[in-house]
């Protein structure tokens, strides 16, 4: 029988209906087109079209592209050349390592060969490869062999430990269902496109979003600059600013997952050597931001919680402990939607963890905005363990106790008004039509007015009015 239950929204198209800005504004693109099984089937008849020297180049660039970017082009006789190796990595200063958001750092000070084949007889063609390569006795610290064929896991598996043990050096065997994963999965189709000719183009009729054509120039920009060693010399710091804020140029743009992880990494590399706490912790909650409300990973998040828990928690400032509270609304998110389960989330164990320190960091009365701040994080965890439990009356009874700090905040030029704002904004479709929260609204539109503008006020109160009459017309859909 056909289930008929609503499906959850997911956290990609939530968030992009609430903040479409944040998104790609392109509407349409120039895309490759290219089916998983014709790819397989060009891959499975090379040797028929002799097309080997075609698939040699397009390996190349595909290791280039997602093991290590430092390959040199090999020249002389086909087939590897007097090396014997069809390609392999050249010495990269670690300043200039450090800067790769795709790879494996290691290729940089070590030297690494590779043979690309596409004859059927996979294992004697490996085999073979891997015995001519350690003859030549170049020093080579790991060999990679990819093969257009298909390896079954197990047999792959075997002739790797085998050729490990025989020759002393680690062999790893990448096969035809890893290329397609690379190419069709990771959205490296151009790649088959250009060096294999196989696919073909949907042609954009419209012009770049404005937006995004602002951002590719923006990131183009910071891509220079940053993979520039001597550029932040000195101020390193600034390079690992400029690096988070390429991977959110990256994601706004919609890049491949694999080329906005891959960003938001290296920003975490480089805050991690030289950037100061703060910057720690914004790089890691980005990336696990990322994680959720662009590529609709809960999982990562829940599994990443712990560490970036332990990294936040020594902190006694609100502004480093509001990326522990978002990130644990994440996962009540998670629950509520019913992606995950609370006891997969352990999520009143963490949520107890971050209410003690919360509470610890409060009772700071030399520190007026960093406690009312605190307290709000309180209230946000008290707001969501309300909506886990569907406690209307618990969540009516929260929105004066906003009201009551944002009441205390008014006086405080440092209050985090804005995210306040926002947060209460967002809190409307669990609010309904209550009275309690439509008083918090005209409070919150109040305050806005005295603290930037009359405009913002009103546009406080247009909001509210698009919510309440939204929530009207489902009702009566209902």
């Amino acid at each position: 029988m056909e289930d008929t239950s609503e499906k959850p929204i997911s956290p990609s198209a939530f968030m992009r209906g609430l903040r479409p800005e944040y998104y790609s504004d392109t509407e349409d693109r120039t895309t490759i087109v290219l089916e998983r099984e014709v790819l397989e089937n060009h891959l499975a008849t090379i040797t028929n079209r002799n097309e080997t020297q075609d698939f040699e180049l397009f390996c190349r660039k595909l290791c280039e592209r997602t093991l290590c970017p430092n390959l040199r082009p090999t020249t002389g006789p086909h087939g590897g050349g007097d090396s014997k190796a069809d390609t392999e990595t050249i010495p990269v200063a670690e300043e200039v390592s450090a800067l790769w958001y795709v790879g494996d750092q290691s290729a940089a000070k070590e030297r690494w060969a590779f043979a690309f084949s596409a004859k059927k007889k996979w294992v004697e063609k490996v085999s073979c490869d891997v015995a001519g390569l350690v003859e030549r006795n170049r020093g080579y610290r790991r060999i990679i062999c990819v093969t257009s064929q298909f390896a079954p896991d197990k047999a792959r598996a075997k002739l790797e430990d085998k050729l490990t043990q025989q020759h002393g050096i680690p062999i790893t065997i990448l096969d035809r269902s890893w290329i397609v994963k690379e190419i069709v999965e990771n959205d490296r189709k151009d790649l088959a496109f250009d060096y294999l000719g196989i696919g073909h183009e949907v042609r954009d009729t419209r012009r770049l979003g404005p937006q995004d054509y602002s951002r590719a120039a923006r990131l183009e920009a910071l891509e220079k600059e940053i993979e520039d060693p001597t550029a932040f010399d000195g101020i390193e710091r600034q390079r690992a600013a400029e690096a988070l804020v390429a991977a959110k140029l990256s994601r706004s743009l919609e890049r491949p997952r694999v080329e906005t992880d891959g960003r938001f990494q290296r920003a975490i590399r480089l805050a991690e050597a030289h950037g100061f706490y703060r910057q720690k912790l914004e790089t890691h909650y980005e990336a696990l931001w990322t994680a959720y409300w662009w590529f609709d990973d809960m999982a990562l998040v829940n599994r990443s919680y712990q560490a970036f828990e332990q990294l936040v928690l020594p902190s006694d400032h609100a502004r480093n402990l509001e990326f522990l509270s978002n990130i644990l609304q994440l996962l009540f998110n998670t629950v509520m939607l019913r992606y995950l389960t609370a006891e997969e989330c352990d999520l009143e164990a963490r949520a107890q963890r971050a209410e003690r320190r919360f509470r610890e960091v409060v009772d700071q009365p030399e520190r007026p905005n960093n406690s009312i701040e605190m307290r709000m994080l309180l209230l946000v965890l008290s707001l969501n363990r309300a909506m886990l439990t569907r406690d209307q009356q618990a969540i009516s009874a929260l929105w004066p106790q906003f009201s009551e700090l944002l009441e205390e905040g008014k006086g405080l030029g440092e209050f985090g008004a804005t995210r306040v704002v926002k947060f209460i904004e967002m809190a409307g479709p669990v609010a309904g039509n209550d009275p309690n929260y439509d008083r918090l609204v005209e409070q919150v539109a109040e305050f806005m007015a005295a603290r930037t503008s009359e405009s913002e006020g009103a546009l406080v109160r247009l909001k509210r009015a698009k919510q309440l009459a939204r929530i009207m017309h489902e009702g009566w859909r209902a």
